[in-house]
């Protein structure tokens, strides 16, 4: 029986685990959790996007278009199977009030874009809006968790 552990994913970062770990993502603004995940073998992935697009080869999971592509290329290799992931997107908020700022929809678009390219489903997703959020995602069941001030928690 394995002991369930929380992994804290910071930004610009992806993080892999299998249930029954929780993946949480912690102070989401304009940035975008995309939960990962293959039900039948229960392993599960967040990737924390910074920005919509960019080039760091180091640090590909900071931007949606390369941030999936690598995200997905490392996941079979944990044992996901392509055929069955699916996606929960969550965050995309402009936060700051008064202020013309895109970036949060920019990267829901984007990320929306990447994943029809590799054919993922969006199953669920909590984006826009104002206001900051919180993720957990259960790899016992693919359950994600929202928190925020605004709303509480809410399922997808």
């Amino acid at each position: 029986m394995s002991i369930k552990q929380n992994i804290y994913v910071s930004i610009g970062k992806a993080e892999w685990s299998k249930a029954p770990d929780v993946l949480i993502c912690k102070g989401l603004g304009s940035c975008v959790a995309v939960c990962l995940y293959d039900e039948v073998k229960k392993i599960g992935c967040i990737i924390h996007i910074l920005l919509p697009s960019g080039e760091n080869a180091d640090k590909p999971y900071l931007f949606a278009n390369s941030g999936i592509e690598a995200a997905l290329k490392e996941s079979v290799k944990r044992g996901m199977n392509r055929e069955r992931v699916w996606a929960k997107i969550v965050g995309g908020a402009c936060v700051f009030s008064g202020v013309n700022n895109t970036v949060g929809m920019r990267n829901v678009e984007e990320v929306k874009r990447w994943l029809n390219v590799f054919k993922i489903p969006i199953i669920s997703e909590d984006v826009g809006g104002n206001y900051g959020r919180n993720v957990t995602f259960y790899l016992e069941n693919g359950k994600v968790e929202v928190f925020s001030f605004k709303k509480g928690v809410i399922v997808l």
